[in-house]
């Protein structure tokens, strides 16, 4: 019988490919750290219990496991969502640059949900982008936007390692509990099974035409 009680929020991952998504989500469930994780499964959800100061939650966590190398991310991925954690790679400049197209489409898409900023990968040395760097990069880049720089939280992280993965969602559970009302319902229909319904291209198979120009 499925639990009931806690409250539940919807926390979807976004970021250029190979940045450590999927390593963040298998790291917050307790699964081990796998080097390639190119054959997890498509657009994986999961649902995690995180406890702060005596509240527990439930977030239901949402990894796109590539889905961006074979198609622009729609606003399936991030619809209903409470948090949008923006991973990038410390050692990967362009994956830096690439987040101002996704908190764009999660601005449009997931009206009023929180924007984290996750440096990943902080076990590399040296690191190509230096912290106080990409902070100066991403207000360049969003300051031309509606809402520049508008991150509730930043945290570093390192899947490897496990390094600051509990106080990343530690944090954003912490800035839920406290700012946003939570889900009515704990369970949803799965995101990937809209996606096909909308036509949206699984990996390997080629996109159909709708006969949008856009």
């Amino acid at each position: 019988m499925a639990e009931k009680g806690y409250p539940v929020y919807r926390v979807a991952l976004c970021g250029k490919a190979d940045v450590g998504k999927t390593s963040i989500f298998r790291c917050i469930r307790g699964e081990e750290f796998l080097d390639d994780t190119s054959k997890s499964p498509y657009l994986a959800e999961a649902e995690i219990k995180v406890k702060v100061n005596n509240t527990t939650i439930k977030m239901k966590l949402v990894d796109t496991a590539g889905m961006e190398r074979e198609a622009p991310l729609t606003r399936y991925h991030y619809c209903g969502s409470h948090a949008i954690l923006l991973v990038y790679d410390c050692d990967d400049k362009d994956s830096l640059n690439a987040l101002q197209g996704f908190y764009k489409s999660a601005k449009d898409h997931a009206k009023g949900a929180a924007m984290v900023l996750v440096r990943n990968k902080i076990d590399k040395d040296p690191q190509c982008v230096h912290k106080e760097e990409a902070d100066r990069l991403v207000y360049n880049q969003f300051v031309s936007f509606r809402c520049p720089c508008q991150f509730k939280i930043k945290v570093e992280t390192s899947a490897k390692e496990k390094t600051g993965i509990k106080e990343l969602f530690d944090s954003v559970a912490d800035y839920l509990i406290k700012n946003v009302e939570p889900s009515n319902e704990s369970t949803t229909k799965g995101f990937d099974h809209e996606l096909k319904v909308q036509g949206v291209p699984q990996p390997g198979t080629k996109p159909e035409s709708s006969g949008c120009s856009c």
